[in-house]
């Protein structure tokens, strides 16, 4: 890739940051600015949509109107603050929380993750397991696999 081809091509980008990783092991003063670049993406990153196919339609989700999602084999259950239907979309939960993780949401089941900030109760069960009750009133279950996260639900409040 040339500086002729950013004339002559659309700078798309993945361009865009293809020349930078170059750029970056070029010349390793053009780092600063390259992480500046790179912070700048994650932010419009992070304001982002989800993209799931329908019959005969693409739909656009809003992250932040997702409450909780919900693993169903290679698909998971998207759940929303209005409480209407949940969407099915074609994901891993693996895909989905390394997606949505730094939009606030935590695992706190094999096949649960939550947005931490609808969190309102954690109660303890016999088994040492925890209900988590959401700020809509679902019920969900805490895993005792995954009471590590009670930590990080537990510290905000603080």
């Amino acid at each position: 890739m040339a500086a002729v081809d950013f004339l002559i091509l659309d700078s798309t980008a993945p361009r865009i940051d293809k020349c930078f990783d170059k750029l970056i092991h070029l010349c390793p003063i053009a780092s600063t600015p390259e992480r500046q670049y790179q912070q700048s993406a994650q932010t419009e990153k992070s304001s982002s949509h989800i993209v799931v196919k329908d019959v005969g339609k693409v739909r656009l989700i809003d992250i932040n109107d997702i409450i909780w999602i919900n693993g169903a084999g290679n698909y998971v259950e998207l759940h929303f603050t209005q409480g209407s239907t949940p969407v099915l979309h074609r994901e891993t939960m693996k895909n989905i929380e390394q997606q949505l993780e730094p939009e606030g949401f935590i695992r706190i089941h094999r096949s649960t993750l939550v947005r931490k900030q609808a969190i309102c109760e954690l109660m303890p069960t016999d088994s040492g397991d925890y209900k988590v009750r959401l700020k809509n009133d679902m019920c969900l279950n805490l895993s005792r696999r995954y009471k590590g996260c009670l930590e990080s639900i537990i510290s905000p409040l603080q």
